[in-house]
């Protein structure tokens, strides 16, 4: 599917959690930056690890929330239910947000 939110999955799939990876892919260097040298700068590992805590400093709880569950694969129709918001666009702009929050922050630290 196209759109934003979860993909349909069925019981026994586990959530798809490089969403959030792939959505912060073009902060990282390209495969032909030199800079890389032999080794990567930071495993795919790593940069979740520090994309959610540098989250939970900086985000308001309710953003936080609602990109966790974003990341594990909610639609936004389900956070807005979990959330108690209105609407699905008001998770939407919240899980939006917060990853636009993200790309300020780590963008900068790319240009470096």
């Amino acid at each position: 599917s196209s759109r934003l939110g979860a993909a349909k999955r069925g019981d026994d799939e586990t959530p798809r959690n490089k969403r959030m990876l792939n959505t912060l892919a073009s902060l990282l260097p390209a495969d032909d930056d030199h800079r890389l040298a032999f080794r990567p700068l930071m495993t795919n590992h790593q940069l979740a690890r520090e994309l959610m805590e540098y989250a939970a400093r900086t985000l308001d709880r309710v953003q936080l929330r609602a990109l966790q569950l974003w990341i594990e694969g909610a639609s936004f129709e389900e956070l807005a239910a979990k959330l108690d918001l209105p609407r699905p666009q008001d998770a939407n702009r919240l899980v939006r947000a917060a990853l636009a929050r993200l790309r300020r922050h780590f963008g900068d630290q790319a240009d470096d």
